[in-house]
């Protein structure tokens, strides 16, 4: 039987205080493989870094460390995960670094390097077999499978980094929420794809689907055999858009609380539609009532119908002025709101580009002002040109040199070519994020 070692290489941020969740991905990937599968997360061992001197800082073993480190383990195969593109740059410096000590197989995965065209990759990772399918239930094609029919309903192996659980990724939390409302606390996936079509979203035109109702309940057991208190949603949009599908999602939240978990955190997988739908906002009510700790996530995206229009997203401010009529009177009785808003949109309009105006960024940076004063911790993004959408394209081909560390949401685009200007952009976003998630400069 071959060994493979599946490996989470450093990860880019735009602050040295960086939060890294357990990998969802590997655990998955240990269930499907059969091969003898090994863990090792670059990110976390000994908590290393570096800095390119002041934008970002790279959080994880340094790449001779971390070189050294795979070549001991004599693996057959190594499976290295590129998360997001801004790791591209580290995949190249790692992948050369193998090839100069030795002559290894390897596979490179992941939504990082899976969403990439292949005439924009790196010429070190073009020739690297590459796994083009992420998600859960889907064949990675790799010669390493069970068997071709994988299922949705499949549960995770978290015994491949569970050792690791208690010692790093609980005391450092999720990077989009920051630390979780009660430890310890996993991810759950109960669904994959959106049903959107987000011009700025890599996940854009996957059909929603999901799992068996049972198989997330046999989860849920697990985790409680497990000792966990709380539960981080990682769906894409666990309650689609229509009142069926929002339906179908308060059917898993309801088996949550029946559970007996304490605390329910949506640090991704909700949308404005879904959550206007009368099922969820009554599930809040009823889970609130029981004692449930709950933290919603607010996509909100822009104060602006504009930009809301020109990047098809399916909500409009009026929509996110009903749901906080609706959701923050539920802060005093509990309710943890968090909202992420962007600015400096980059839109594709077919091989050109057209920039986000200073009025509309302005309004959605007074917008964010208003939201923290209602207590949601709020967060502004920076638009990033990531592979996946139209707008990656049109970047890649303005700026071929550029390094991938650039798209980090935190940086406005380079697009915007007055560098003094974008500087001044994010001194104006710190001021007004109050949340904890890392993305958002929060001062401190």
């Amino acid at each position: 039987m071959k060994s493979m070692l599946l490996v989470d290489i450093p990860t880019v941020c735009p602050l040295k205080v960086v939060r890294v969740q357990p990998p969802l991905w590997a655990a998955y990937l240990a269930k499907y493989l059969t091969a003898d599968v090994e863990y090792l997360d670059g990110r976390i061992e000994q908590g290393a870094g570096w800095t390119d001197g002041g934008k970002w800082w790279t959080y994880g073993l340094p790449i001779p460390q971390l070189t050294e480190t795979i070549i001991e383990r004599q693996a057959d195969v190594i499976g290295v995960h590129i998360g997001v593109s801004t790791e591209i740059g580290i995949a190249v410096q790692l992948v050369n670094a193998l090839r100069q000590k030795t002559n290894p197989t390897i596979l490179l995965g992941g939504p990082g390097v899976a969403t990439i065209p292949r005439e924009f990759l790196p010429p070190e990772l073009a020739t690297t077999q590459i796994c083009y399918t992420v998600g859960i239930g889907k064949p990675l094609n790799i010669g390493l499978l069970s068997s071709d029919d994988c299922d949705l309903d499949i549960l995770p192996d978290r015994d491949i980094w569970w050792p690791k659980y208690e010692e790093t990724y609980q005391e450092i939390g999720h990077p989009h929420s920051g630390p979780p409302l009660v430890r310890p606390t996993l991810q759950i996936k109960t669904s994959d794809g959106c049903g959107g079509n987000c011009k700025f979203c890599a996940t854009r035109s996957q059909k929603l689907v999901r799992r068996s109702l049972g198989s997330v309940k046999e989860e849920l057991r697990n985790l409680q055999a497990r000792g966990i208190h709380g539960i981080q949603f990682e769906d894409d949009n666990l309650l689609g858009f229509s009142l069926s599908q929002a339906v179908e999602g308060v059917k898993v939240l309801d088996a949550i609380v029946e559970a007996g978990f304490e605390a329910i955190e949506f640090s991704n997988g909700l949308t404005v539609r879904g959550m206007l739908n009368q099922p969820f906002q009554e599930w809040v009510r009823r889970a609130l009532e029981r004692g449930v700790q709950i933290k919603v996530l607010l996509p909100f995206e822009s104060a602006s119908d504009e930009m809301l229009i020109a990047t098809q997203k399916p909500h409009r401010r009026a929509d996110c002025d009903r749901l906080l009529e609706q959701l923050v009177p539920l802060i005093s009785a509990g309710l943890h709101l968090e909202c992420f808003l962007q600015v400096a949109f980059v839109i594709a309009e077919g091989s050109s580009v057209r920039l986000e105006e200073e009025a509309t960024i302005n309004q959605t940076i007074e917008w964010a002002k208003v939201l923290s004063g209602m207590g949601i911790k709020t967060n502004v993004w920076s638009n990033s040109s990531i592979p996946g959408t139209p707008q990656f394209g049109p970047w890649r081909t303005r700026f071929p040199n550029a390094p991938w560390e650039s798209l980090l949401f935190s940086l406005p685009s380079l697009f915007y070519e007055d560098e003094k200007w974008r500087e001044e952009l994010i001194a104006r976003m710190m001021v007004v994020n109050t949340s904890d998630r890392t993305a958002a400069f929060k001062p401190s």
